[in-house]
């Protein structure tokens, strides 16, 4: 499971343009202005589409995406995409919780600034624990795994730009700013490529039998 550029160009290229771009016009814009300039018109299928894309970020998705792995290709896959996840969902709740507690989110970031701002029919977003996004994080880690499981470089774009999507979502869906978006990406593929490198160099060290069996392939 080698994450590096080299070898997952697309995927990384995808997802690093996404960021900069994000961060590109959260330093151009005020805070309200970016975060309403990257709505898309709403309506209820427009909210189902993405309230279903949004799933993919969900930590109860990758968890899913574990047990298959474990079941139908290796112990050592799942336990690597799992510890990705693990280290991301810690660093971003420690930042939520801790670091910058009760940042507030985009409702009640404009209601406290005193901004009208419409909730479209069928959201019900949150109010609090804006920063980092948990769900660009997770999709984030995960597509870059996936992506290290195929050579074939045009998944690894198209899994780069589900990533972008996954995030966008949450931006649609009155979640969060695009800053929590493009920093959600980053912490969830930079601890994915920590947690892969470090399980590499154990697996490759200790090289235990049972690492490359799964449930059904014993």
């Amino acid at each position: 499971m080698d994450l590096s550029f080299r070898l997952l160009r697309g995927w990384w290229i995808v997802v690093i343009t996404g960021v900069l771009a994000l961060l590109f016009l959260v330093s151009l814009t005020p805070k309200d202005v970016g975060f309403l300039a990257m709505q898309l018109p709403h309506s209820p299928a427009g909210n189902s589409v993405f309230q279903l894309t949004t799933f993919l970020g969900d930590g109860l998705f990758t968890i899913l995406i574990c047990v298959f792995l474990a079941l139908k290709v290796s112990y050592r896959k799942a336990m690597t995409l799992l510890s990705g996840y693990l280290l991301a969902a810690f660093c971003v709740q420690l930042v939520k919780l801790y670091i910058l507690a009760d940042m507030p989110r985009p409702v009640m970031w404009f209601e406290l600034n005193g901004i009208a701002l419409v909730v479209p029919d069928g959201l019900k977003p949150h109010r609090w624990n804006s920063f980092p996004s948990g769900h660009s994080a997770s999709v984030a880690g995960l597509t870059l795994f996936l992506a290290s499981l195929s050579p074939r470089r045009t998944l690894h774009i198209l899994l780069g730009f589900i990533a972008l999507l996954v995030g966008y979502s949450r931006i649609y869906l009155f979640m969060h700013f695009p800053v929590d978006v493009a920093c959600g990406l980053s912490i969830g593929a930079i601890t994915m490529w920590i947690t892969a490198w470090g399980a590499n160099r154990q697996f490759i060290k200790y090289q235990p039998a049972w690492a490359e069996k799964s449930f059904f392939a014993k």
